[in-house]
C-alpha cells in the first residue's frame, strides 16, 4: 500500500472525491471555499498563533470561544465560537460579560494585543467588541498591512503547517465545545498526532481529516452562510493594500 492509500484508508470514495468517515455519515454538505470563506473566518486564530505561539495562542482562543458560549443570551444560539462571524451572535450585554471575564483572568490585554493589527485595519471586524476600552477610531492601520499580508500568504495553501495548525485549533474548539464527536477507529480519533505534522504518516492522515472536517462547520446551524465578513475581508484588503499579490483565486491589493 503506498503512502497516499495508507493516509486515506478510512475515507469513502464518492465519485472522484475521498470523504472522511464522520462526514459521509452526516450526509451531503455544501462545498465551501477555503480561500474565499474559511481563511478570512479563521484568520484571527492565525494571528493569535503568530503573536503568542502555538500553545499560548490556542489557550487564549479557547478562553475567548468558551466564554462567548458561556455568556451568550441563549445556549442554543451558537455552540462553536470559532469563526470571526460567530461573534456577531453575541448581544451587547454578552459582549460586556465576555470582556469582564477575560479582563478578570488577565487575558483581555493578551488577546487584544494580538488582534490589534486586524481590528485596526478592519474597523468592521466582529471582534472589535473586545476593544471597548480602546478608542478604535484612532487606531493606526497602515503599519500593519505588511504583517497581515505575510500571514495571509502563509495560509493561502491550506496544506502548509501554519494553515493546518489553524484548522486543527478550530477542530479542537469543536471537540472542546462538544459539537464534534468521532469514532475510535477514525483518523480524527488520533487528533493529538497533528503536533507531528508533516513528519509522520499518521499526522498526515489526521491533517487530511481535519481539512475535510472544517468545511462542515461553515454551513447551518454552525455558521451563517450569508455572513458579510469574508467578502468584507477581501474587499477591505483591496482597499488598504498598496501592492498587488495575485494568488490565482483572489487578488490582494491595488494595481499600480
Amino acid at each position: 500500500m503506498d503512502d497516499r492509500k495508507r493516509v486515506l484508508s478510512d475515507h469513502k470514495k464518492v465519485k472522484k472525491k475521498l470523504i472522511p468517515p464522520f462526514l459521509y455519515k452526516l450526509g451531503p454538505i455544501l462545498e465551501i471555499s477555503w480561500v474565499k470563506v474559511i481563511l478570512p473566518e479563521l484568520f484571527w486564530i492565525a494571528i493569535m498563533h503568530d503573536y503568542h505561539g502555538q500553545k499560548k495562542g490556542v489557550e487564549l482562543v479557547l478562553s475567548l470561544s468558551k466564554s462567548s458560549y458561556d455568556f451568550q443570551d441563549d445556549k442554543t444560539d451558537m455552540k462553536l465560537y470559532g469563526s470571526t462571524s460567530s461573534f456577531l451572535k453575541l448581544s451587547a450585554k454578552s459582549k460586556e460579560k465576555v470582556r469582564e471575564f477575560l479582563n478578570k483572568n488577565n487575558e483581555l490585554t493578551e488577546i487584544t494585543s494580538a488582534l490589534y493589527p486586524l481590528v485596526a485595519s478592519y474597523p468592521d471586524c466582529p471582534l472589535k467588541f473586545l476593544f471597548d476600552h480602546i478608542e478604535t477610531d484612532r487606531m493606526e492601520s497602515k503599519k500593519y498591512i505588511e504583517y497581515l499580508k505575510k500571514i495571509i500568504s502563509e495560509l493561502y495553501d491550506k496544506t502548509t503547517l501554519k494553515a493546518i495548525l489553524v484548522q486543527a485549533t478550530f477542530v479542537y474548539l469543536a471537540f472542546q465545545m462538544d459539537v464534534l464527536k468521532v469514532g475510535v477507529n477514525t483518523s480524527l480519533a488520533k487528533f493529538p498526532e497533528i503536533e507531528k505534522y508533516p513528519n509522520t504518516e499518521i499526522s498526515k492522515e489526521v491533517a487530511a481529516s481535519i481539512r475535510s472536517a472544517v468545511p462542515a462547520f461553515f454551513n447551518e446551524p454552525h455558521y451563517d452562510v450569508n455572513s458579510r465578513w469574508p467578502s468584507y475581508f477581501w474587499n477591505r484588503g483591496l482597499k488598504i493594500s498598496p501592492c498587488t499579490f495575485d494568488y490565482g483565486e483572489v487578488k490582494i491589493g491595488k494595481k499600480q
